[in-house]
């Protein structure tokens, strides 16, 4: 062990030895053959630490030894000298404590001299030894340890003292009861140094063990990558959203946002920085697009109340404008790292944007469906028969979503990542309640609002032939049909992708929602945009009536029908 350890490079300032008597002993640098030191292994050893069991001491001791030195060499292996080995000492005590426990079972008549009895009987044995007071416990355990501290140092090598210096004690505890110590903060204080320990180096000051490899990690503030060269003095933190500051370098670009700054992605192959950019400027631009809409609807709808407009319901309009606008602004919580606020606003912003348009829709194709059927009574139905309409629409959503925000709170929290099998901060929607939470409440919202498309795919379907002013049926079921298909498309392929690839699962739902939003503000708003600045040049137009082509089949909605309808 000696040996492979000095070729290790163990054998040096940055470790203690710590040995038991076997090998705190001049003998682990000395040839067994010649007994010569070996000064250079012996050097490398000083510093080393070891316990020895404590020698014999005071008075019947000294006279052991007095009569020990006396011995004929020849006839007693060891003697002829003034000391022993660790174990003589031990070995008579051991020999005097049989003999005692031996007349302790003869003191009782009909006892025999059992290994048992034998055993028991050390209970009453108690005397003094070449090491002291020798007696024993309830079980037959001898008295408390008593181990000698030993030190190779460099003064007793100077000294041509080639052995381990004892340097202290340690002395086995016990409490009231007589209960051994096991505590290591009891056994600590045990120790009784008389000199201090000198380590590798001749050093008296207590060397820094706590040795560890260095390691790369990621600063979020400084956003750079660092070294660690102690190992220690950084302490890595676990990416969750709270301020954390130095995290393994494993995280930088992983196509998770890990720091609270975005620092770890930038400047990667796959960057969630410069896609929130791009995709920033485009939600910017599409913002504005539909506040340009809300602005054209109430000014050619309420001012100068041109008919492309009216014919459409201008609070229809305004109603598709403010809920594209909320859908837009619930895009931007899937900007930066996860927050608790932000997993909330995605829920309830989009959800309830998409609600909206899609009651928006189903109203105005309920209408024309309405007036086909009944195309000789033509029932008008007010704007404020519409924003009831959408606001009780609505109210089940938010129904669902105040349950869900109670008792599955969307959360910001950190989930094992099953493409790389590391911690990330993520949206869980389930929280207390878990994935079936989630399952239930989201597929509650999927099922509601799924109700409305199928209604308004029947809808569109049912007034298919109609020839309405400027088109609108048609257009509105274009609407419709484009919404179905990207939640068809949209859905399955997120639950498959959201645990694997987040980067593709994030441009999948916010393209997704943005197209849904901005091709119905462009079916519902290019065509009447169009015929107001370009065919009519902002003039009003010379004719709203549509005459009928296509036979006695289909039936026509003309102005004036849209007039008493919208």
């Amino acid at each position: 062990v000696i040996r492979h350890a000095e070729r290790l490079d163990m054998l040096t300032d940055k470790y203690v030895w710590l040995c038991s008597d076997a090998c705190s002993t001049s003998q682990i640098f000395t040839d067994p053959e010649t007994g010569k030191v070996d000064e250079k292994l012996r050097n490398k050893f000083a510093g080393m630490l070891g316990t020895h069991y404590q020698t014999g001491h005071g008075r019947l001791y000294e006279e052991f030894l007095d009569e020990w030195e006396k011995e004929d060499i020849f006839q007693f292996a060891g003697s002829g000298k003034r000391e022993t080995s660790y174990f003589a000492p031990y070995g008579i005590e051991a020999l005097g404590a049989y003999l005692l426990a031996i007349v302790e079972v003869g003191k009782t008549p009909g006892k025999t001299y059992s290994a048992e009895n034998i055993i028991s009987a050390l209970v009453n044995v108690s005397f003094e030894g070449v090491t002291g007071l020798v007696s024993f416990d309830n079980d037959g355990r001898e008295r408390r340890a008593v181990f000698d501290i030993v030190n190779l140092r460099y003064d007793s090598l100077r000294a041509d003292y080639t052995d381990f210096v004892r340097i202290g004690v340690w002395t086995e505890g016990a409490d009231e009861n007589d209960v051994i110590d096991t505590n290591v903060d009891l056994i600590a204080p045990r120790f009784n140094f008389t000199f201090k320990p000198q380590f590798h180096g001749g050093s008296y000051d207590f060397p820094d063990l706590d040795v560890r490899n260095s390691f790369d990690y990621w600063s979020c503030n400084d956003g750079e990558e660092k070294t660690d060269e102690t190992g220690k003095s950084v302490r890595l933190e676990k990416p969750d959203g709270q301020g954390a500051n130095n995290i393994d370098n494993s995280y930088r670009c992983d196509e998770f946002i890990d720091c609270y700054n975005m620092s770890d992605e930038w400047g990667c192959p796959v960057s969630f920085p410069v896609l929130f950019i791009v995709y920033g400027i485009f939600l910017f631009l599409f913002i504005c697009f539909a506040l340009f809409c809300l602005l054209f609807t109430c000014v050619f709808g309420f001012i100068f109340r041109r008919k492309r407009i009216r014919a459409s319901s201008p609070t229809f309009l305004i109603i598709m404008c403010l809920a594209a606008i909320l859908g837009y602004g619930g895009l931007f919580a899937f900007f930066g790292q996860p927050h608790t606020i932000s997993c909330n606003f995605r829920v309830w912003f989009l959800s309830v944007a998409v609600i909206t348009v899609i009651s928006a829709l189903f109203t105005k194709s309920f209408r024309v469906w309405r007036l086909y059927r009944s195309p000789t009574e033509i029932k008008a139905l007010k704007d404020w028969q519409l924003i009831l309409f959408v606001i009780a629409s609505v109210i089940p959503i938010l129904i669902i979503l105040v349950l869900w925000t109670g008792l599955a709170t969307p959360t910001a929290d950190l989930i094992e990542a099953s493409s790389d099998n590391k911690e990330h901060i993520h949206c869980e929607y389930g929280s207390v309640a878990g994935m079936i939470g989630f399952y239930f409440f989201f597929f509650a919202i999927v099922a509601y609002v799924a109700l409305f498309l199928l209604f308004g795919i029947f809808l569109s379907i049912a007034t298919r032939n109609v020839v309405s002013t400027f088109n609108e049926s048609r257009l509105i079921a274009i609407s419709i049909y484009n919404i179905t298909f990207s939640a068809i498309v949209t859905i399955p392929i997120v639950f498959v992708l959201k645990d694997s690839d987040p980067f593709i699962t994030w441009i999948i739902i916010v393209t997704a929602f943005a197209y849904g939003f901005t091709a119905t503000l462009v079916l519902q708003f290019f065509p009447k945009i169009w015929g107001i600045v370009v065919r009519d040049k902002f003039a009003k137009e010379a004719s709203t009536h549509s005459e009928n082509s296509s036979g006695p089949k289909e039936s026509t909605i003309t102005s004036k029908d849209s007039k008493a309808i919208f």
